[in-house]
């Protein structure tokens, strides 16, 4: 089998179109139909004669059209408002079948061409060699398809090499892959999925793979991330996210195809008119009503209502992630990886400068707030004065404070309803640690290590043997760089977080 192939929407979500779909002509208590070759009615099947929308997925006949609007070489859309199901027609619509609570809206040829999408983001797959490219029909059967319908024919004096056919189908909207003969330079564009092959010698299929599309999208609605308060923020550029406005500008695409390129996007807000593209680095939880600004995401909005497990992060700077670019520190990588692994909603409320009694106070109401399931605990001796203490005795009464108190906010967290783990972030480097604060640090960590609390053993992965961060993995005395947070983030047990959900 060859890899999983796009349908003909575009990688992307585009902006609504400005249309009023006069364009369709509409034939009520009705439903779309094809005709088979022998002229019987065909009702055609999801990702070969239509696109699907039902169930979660559905769409009021407004959001149909505009998406008709969006998908290349759209025909037509069946509709049925009781069940928002919409089918998005990408061949022709040849005639209608009485079908009581279906609409067919078909597109009217007369009308002006909607504006074209751009061609596909992705790359072409590895090449399937003597296999041509084929689709299915509606009884399973392969389908070679036919020119203009199934696929842009170039051959005989139009012909093309390999090189040119490929970029005949980066610049032909809704194109899923091409099937080349290097020996005639016969070359097939296809625009309908190419679904599997079959064995013909002299012909290669070359299908496109897909550029991962945006999981949701909200139109006349700006990213927001929260405040520490809970309250809406709309982030600041270089903090929140990345800006391209004026000179820089980016139309739709490019701005998320810049998001595809930026570690740890989190999805873009973009502006149609003036082309303004943030890419967001950090969480989006919510969004704004704000007219003439969309909002994409990357991964889908989660609320605790819906099931998803939340993981609280408490802590400071370095929990926060201070030393990596653009804070896509060790924490945030924990973050992206238990909603790939788990789906569980990641909130990170450390604040740089806490210590443990800084974190103690607020924690009940960020309980109360996030409602988690587990919650991560990421401080230092550092923050408690380690690097002030000038004899062995000094830093083991201060260190066996932070144990204490430590372990206090470790068990006010585990008594609340809904949490179902609590992981201590261990104790770290810094570079100004003496030789007998360093003692102390590996003491105090051997301790966490056996309190009865899983705990992340950060040191055992960033200690040089004397308390200083390794070579090449420090922004600062007392930060890692994107090394350092990349090594810390090794050293977290994701099983830890599997029981969760």
């Amino acid at each position: 089998m060859i890899p999983m192939y796009p349908t003909v929407i575009p990688a992307y979500p585009a902006p609504p179109p400005t249309s009023t779909y006069a364009e369709y002509e509409v034939f009520k208590n009705r439903a779309c139909r094809s005709k088979n070759s022998d002229g019987s009615l065909d009702p055609g099947s999801a990702n070969v004669a239509f696109v699907l929308y039902e169930g979660a997925n559905g769409k009021d006949l407004t959001q149909c059209q505009q998406q008709c609007t969006q998908t290349p070489r759209c025909t037509g859309v069946e509709h049925n408002p009781n069940t928002q199901r919409c089918e998005v027609w990408i061949v022709p619509i040849l005639a209608t079948a009485d079908v009581a609570g279906f609409n067919c809206y078909a597109v009217n040829s007369n009308a002006p061409a909607p504006t074209p999408v751009p061609g596909p983001v992705g790359r072409f797959a590895e090449p399937l060699i003597d296999r041509a490219c084929r689709s299915k029909n509606s009884d399973g059967f392969l389908n070679p398809g036919s020119a203009n319908v199934t696929f842009v024919l170039y051959e005989g004096a139009n012909g093309k090499d390999l090189s040119e056919c490929q970029q005949q189908c980066t610049q032909t909207p809704g194109c899923t892959g091409v099937e080349h003969n290097p020996t005639t330079t016969r070359c097939e564009v296809w625009i309908v999925p190419i679904l599997v092959t079959a064995d013909v010698s002299g012909f290669n299929c070359y299908a496109v793979e897909a550029t991962p599309a945006f999981a949701e999208t909200f139109m006349g609605r700006a990213c927001r991330s929260k405040n520490y308060d809970g309250f809406l923020d709309p982030g600041s550029v270089n903090v929140a996210y990345l800006l391209y406005e004026g000179a820089n500008r980016k139309d739709l695409t490019q701005c998320q195809q810049q998001c595809t390129q930026t570690p740890g996007c989190k999805g873009v807000e973009h502006n149609p008119t003036t082309q303004r593209c943030e890419v967001w680095i950090v969480p989006i939880l919510a969004t704004a009503d704000v007219a003439g600004y969309n909002c994409y995401t990357k991964v889908a909005l989660s609320d605790p209502q819906t099931g998803a497990a939340v993981v609280l992060v408490v802590g400071s700077s370095v929990a926060k992630g201070v030393g990596a670019t653009r804070t896509y520190g060790w924490a945030a990588m924990l973050g992206d990886a238990l909603r790939s692994e788990y789906g569980s909603l990641y909130v990170n409320e450390a604040v740089s400068g806490y210590n443990t009694r800084a974190t103690a106070a607020p924690l009940p109401g960020l309980l109360e707030k996030h409602r988690p399931s587990a919650v991560v605990i990421g401080l230092s001796l550092a923050n408690e004065g380690l690097t002030s203490m000038r004899t062995a005795s000094q830093a083991a009464v201060l260190a066996a404070g932070y144990e204490a108190r430590l372990l206090g906010i470790a068990a006010t967290a585990v008594a609340y309803d809904g949490v179902k783990l609590v992981v201590l972030g261990g104790l770290y480097p810094n570079n100004n640690y003496s030789a007998e604060q360093y003692s102390e640090l590996l003491a105090s960590n051997a301790r966490l290590d056996v309190s009865g609390y899983p705990m992340i053993d950060f040191l055992a992965i960033t200690d040089d043997g004397r308390g200083a961060w390794r070579a090449g993995t420090y922004a600062d005395a007392g930060h890692p760089n994107d090394a350092g947070h990349a090594a810390m983030f090794s050293a977290v047990d994701l099983e830890l977080f599997s029981g969760l959900v």
